[in-house]
């Protein structure tokens, strides 16, 4: 490692680290038919296959039963499932790790999520380590709520007055102006029935996201580029309030330098 002392010693190293590139978890109409349904689109690298995976439950009970999916798009695909990109993409982190630290097979802990793109992701960052055959054992929780470094145990209470937030963001005043304008310029319409995700901005920003980082179809795509700072801005706003953190939201807005939190 760099700027290395003779006198410390590395005892531990964490890290952290988020799921690769993943086909979308929203799907909507505006944006043109999807073509999620392409095996190729998620398939494991060769040096990824070596890796055989073995999980068992973080609290030392029974292996979870089955390993979380999104389920199955509109076109047929797989909902929020690790692609070849995200592959590659998480394997980088390992070949990384790999020319900074002296890492040994025996001293490797790997924990994740039960989802199958965490789990998925977690293999990819050891493949970029050792590029072997090998065999490694993930920790996740049986549970599906019981999710660590998330919101669902750290902050329940702001939760429960902010959760709607989640699903109906065009109420909240401080987003109604920039929602609007993502509305109009887009052209985005009510469903006659079930979920209304294009009125998310997480839903919108997902789906225009997943679909350009793989070179998918993109209808009004100049539209959609031309609001994609602001639809940025309130997705990533959206998960901050559900993760308990209370914004001074119109500060943000309006882009002042300096953001408190309480």
């Amino acid at each position: 490692m760099r700027d290395k002392r003779e006198d410390l010693e590395l005892v531990r190293t964490v890290v952290l680290a988020r799921h690769g590139a993943r086909s979308t978890l929203c799907y909507l109409e505006e944006l043109g038919p999807s073509t999620w349904n392409d095996p190729k689109l998620f398939k494991a690298p060769d040096f990824v296959k070596q890796v055989k995976v073995n999980w068992t439950d973080v609290g030392g009970g029974d292996p979870p039963k089955g390993q979380f999916s999104g389920g199955i798009l509109p076109c047929g695909g797989q909902r929020g499932e690790l692609t070849h990109r995200g592959y590659i993409g998480n394997s980088k982190i390992g070949e990384y790790l790999k020319t900074q630290i002296d890492i040994k097979e025996e001293d490797i802990y790997v924990r994740s999520t039960n989802t199958t793109r965490t789990v998925e992701s977690a293999r990819a960052i050891i493949a970029g380590i050792f590029n072997k055959p090998m065999e490694i054992t993930i920790e996740t929780p049986a549970n599906n709520n019981d999710d660590f470094l998330t919101l669902h145990n750290s902050a329940k209470i702001a939760m429960a007055k902010l959760e709607w937030t989640w699903s109906t963001p065009c109420l909240y005043e401080p987003f109604q102006e920039k929602m609007s304008k993502i509305i109009r310029t887009v052209g985005l319409k009510k469903r006659a029935e079930g979920r209304q995700s294009q009125f998310q901005p997480i839903g919108v920003y997902d789906d225009y996201m997943c679909r350009k980082e793989h070179d998918l179809i993109i209808n009004k795509k100049e539209k959609l580029d031309s609001v994609a700072e602001d639809l940025e801005e309130l997705a990533v706003l959206t998960k901050h309030i559900i993760n308990g953190i209370r914004f001074f939201l119109k500060v943000i807005l309006t882009k002042c330098t300096y953001v408190l939190i309480i």
